[in-house]
């Protein structure tokens, strides 16, 4: 996961699409390698703190039904 990522919004594009060429999305990486592809205690720890943010937005989306960008923004505008 990159820690140059700041908002919301490019949390989600990363996790759902990639950040561009050469970079897979971070659930890709999570379907094919799940925590093998996380090599060190303290990247384990960043993505977890990045998980609850994903695990929000999706939140959103099952329960408030709300759309990925609705949820997305929504969550940005808290920060």
């Amino acid at each position: 996961m990159n820690r140059q990522v700041n908002t919301v919004p490019e949390l989600w594009k990363e996790w759902t699409v990639g950040l561009g060429p050469g970079n897979p999305s971070i659930r890709e990486l999570e379907r094919q390698y799940g925590p093998s592809w996380r090599t060190s205690s303290s990247a384990a720890n960043f993505f977890s703190r990045r998980l609850r943010i994903i695990n929000e937005i999706q939140r959103m989306i099952d329960v408030e039904g709300l759309t990925e960008e609705e949820a997305v923004n929504k969550l940005e505008a808290r920060r």
